[in-house]
C-alpha cells in the first residue's frame, strides 16, 4: 500500500488498509512517502510530517459488515495539513488544506511521522 524512504536511504514497506503497519514505522526522518492505491501512486516529498488515517463504517444497505469508507493521506507544511481523501462510497478523491489540529473530524490526528525537508514540498500522481 505504501513505501517510505528515510534520510539514511533505508525503506519501510507498509501493509494493507486493514493492517497498515503505520505504528511500526521506525522513528527516522522521512524523505519520501509513496502511497499506491487503485493502480495509481502518489509521491509526497519534502514535508515536515506525514500521516494517514483509515475511516471505517457501514454502508446503509449493509450494516453487518465493517468497510473502509475513506483513506486519508496527510502532509504537514507550515502549520497547515494537506489532505488527499479517497472517499469510496461517493467514488471521488478530495484534496484540501486545513489548519493543523483539525485534520480528522475537526480534531488532531495521532500517528504523525516526522519528515525531512531537502527542497520544495512536492506531491504528484503517477
Amino acid at each position: 500500500m505504501y513505501k517510505i524512504i528515510f534520510d539514511d536511504k533505508t525503506e519501510f514497506i507498509g501493509g494493507e488498509p486493514d493492517n497498515s503497519k503505520w505504528n511500526d514505522i521506525p522513528n527516522k526522518p522521512i524523505v519520501e512517502l509513496q502511497y499506491t492505491f487503485g493502480g495509481k501512486t502518489i509521491y509526497l516529498k519534502n514535508y515536515e510530517a506525514y500521516n494517514h488515517q483509515i475511516k471505517l463504517g457501514f454502508l446503509p444497505f449493509n450494516n453487518q459488515k465493517t468497510i473502509i469508507l475513506a483513506i486519508i493521506i496527510m502532509v504537514l507544511e507550515k502549520g497547515n495539513v494537506g489532505r488527499i481523501i479517497f472517499d469510496f462510497p461517493n467514488k471521488r478523491i478530495i484534496k484540501d488544506i486545513i489548519p493543523f489540529g483539525q485534520e480528522y473530524n475537526n480534531k488532531p490526528a495521532s500517528g504523525w511521522k516526522r519528515g525531512i525537508i531537502e527542497g520544495t514540498p512536492r506531491s504528484y500522481f503517477l
